[in-house]
C-alpha cells in the first residue's frame, strides 16, 4: 500500500492562487530537497552532490533524494519523477518560511502562473524566487527567503 501511495502521492493545494491537486508520479522521494526530510521518508536515501553553494545566501540544493530501488535518474530534471497540475497550473514547493510538520507529506501545491511566455517558474506570484527543480520534471522550487 505504501508503495502505491509513494508512486502516486497526491497532495492538496491551498491559497488563493491554487488550482486543484498536484500529482507526483515516479520516484516520489525526489520531491525532498533536503537531507532531513529525505531520510524521514521510508525507503528514501540522500545522495550528496559535493558541489559548493553560492555565498549570497540563495537556495542551493546540496544533494538528491531517491529510492535506491527506483533505478535512479539522469541527475537533471527528469530524475525519475514528475509533477503535474490540471487547468494550466504548475507544481511548486515552498522551501522558505517556518518549518512545518506535514506528517511525512511534502507540501507541493499548484498555482496558475502569471500570463506571459517563458519560464513558468519565474511567473509564479507571491512565492519569492522560483526555479525549476533539478530532479523532478514539472516542479518549481520557490524560496521566499524567510528563515
Amino acid at each position: 500500500m505504501r508503495f502505491v501511495l509513494a508512486l502516486l502521492a497526491v497532495v492538496g493545494c491551498s491559497g488563493h492562487q491554487a488550482s486543484t491537486v498536484a500529482q507526483i508520479t515516479g520516484d516520489a522521494c525526489a520531491v525532498h530537497v533536503d537531507e532531513t526530510t529525505c531520510l524521514g521518508e521510508a525507503g528514501c536515501q540522500w545522495y550528496g552532490l559535493g558541489r559548493p553553494c553560492p555565498t549570497d545566501g540563495s537556495y542551493c540544493q546540496l544533494g538528491v533524494c531517491q529510492n535506491p530501488n527506483s533505478g535512479g535518474g539522469s541527475g537533471s530534471a527528469g530524475g525519475g519523477a514528475a509533477c503535474a497540475c490540471p487547468d494550466g497550473g504548475v507544481c511548486f514547493e515552498q522551501i522558505g518560511g517556518t518549518a512545518q510538520d506535514m506528517g511525512g507529506a511534502y507540501d507541493i501545491q499548484c498555482a496558475v502562473p502569471a500570463a506571459g511566455s517563458g519560464d513558468e517558474c519565474a511567473r509564479i506570484q507571491g512565492q519569492g524566487t522560483c526555479r525549476a527543480s533539478e530532479e523532478v520534471s514539472g516542479l518549481c522550487i520557490c524560496d521566499n527567503g524567510i528563515r
